[in-house]
């Protein structure tokens, strides 16, 4: 019942993203930061229910990827190489975008290099600033925040590597849902978006059952991977690059760079 329960918040998580999309498309800049604002209260309280039942989801996951071969073999699979699948994606993306040189193509590789940039930094500041047990090496129930303590002090993690601490949140989730949205953004009247989420999903729920992370650590990378994505892509598209040459009578060129 539990696990059934997890899977429906997961399924709900990619409807909420698909409602985000449709809307910030038709956004202009100011309307999608407080639009923006004004709907994180959804994915919070969808982190906080899954803090609840964190440790019975993890449970159940754990026990119906021990019980059946196929489902460990497709866990073990994507939770290994999702990163691995992304970065793949990624590359022949952008060997193709500068082969054919593909507008759009090349536009969207940069932004999926900004994206990544923005989220994995806050993702990884985050991870030490909460300083979560993971599923294989926890002392409590749903995992101990110990808090940026075990960063700052090695003594104070009992024998553990550091990751053995970095739960919170899921940095393949938040990898995967950061380069599925620039994707989704760049061809929104495509199969792409479907595509994008249902693989970022995937990738995202392998880790529970593999004892890597707690469902709200994967809701919580999931939605900081998409939000980052949205307000990367915003930035970008207002921002304004100085280029100045220095030549007898020297002059700067202003250009607006649209995305």
């Amino acid at each position: 019942m539990v696990l059934r329960w997890s899977f429906s918040i997961v399924i709900l998580f990619n409807l909420v993203v698909c409602t985000f999309e449709s809307k910030a498309q038709h956004a202009n800049t100011e309307s999608f930061f407080v639009d923006t604002g004004s709907k994180l209260l959804l994915p919070a309280t969808l982190t906080l229910v899954a803090l609840t039942i964190d440790h019975h989801v993890s449970y159940q996951a754990y026990t119906a990827r021990n019980t059946y071969e196929p489902l460990r073999s497709i866990t073990k699979t994507l939770s290994q190489y999702g990163n691995t699948l992304t970065a793949g994606c990624i590359t022949l993306y952008g060997i193709y975008a500068l082969g054919w040189n593909d507008t759009i193509a090349l536009l969207t590789s940069e932004q999926i290099v900004y994206s990544l940039a923005l989220t994995s930094t806050v993702g990884m500041l985050l991870k030490h600033v909460f300083g979560r047990e993971r599923p294989y090496s926890a002392t409590s129930a749903s995992g101990t925040w110990h808090g940026p303590v075990v960063t700052l002090y090695p003594s104070k993690r009992n024998g553990k590597p550091l990751s053995s601490y970095t739960s919170f949140p899921s940095g393949h989730a938040l990898a995967s849902f950061c380069v599925a949205t620039v994707f989704a953004d760049a061809y929104p009247q495509t199969a792409v978006p479907l595509v994008s989420y249902s693989l970022a999903t995937l990738i995202t729920a392998s880790r529970i059952p593999e004892h890597q992370h707690w469902l709200s650590d994967c809701l919580a990378g999931a939605f900081l991977g998409y939000i980052g994505a949205k307000l990367s892509q915003q930035w970008v598209r207002t921002s304004v690059i100085v280029f100045t040459i220095n030549t007898p009578s020297s002059f700067s060129l202003t250009l607006s760079k649209p995305f």
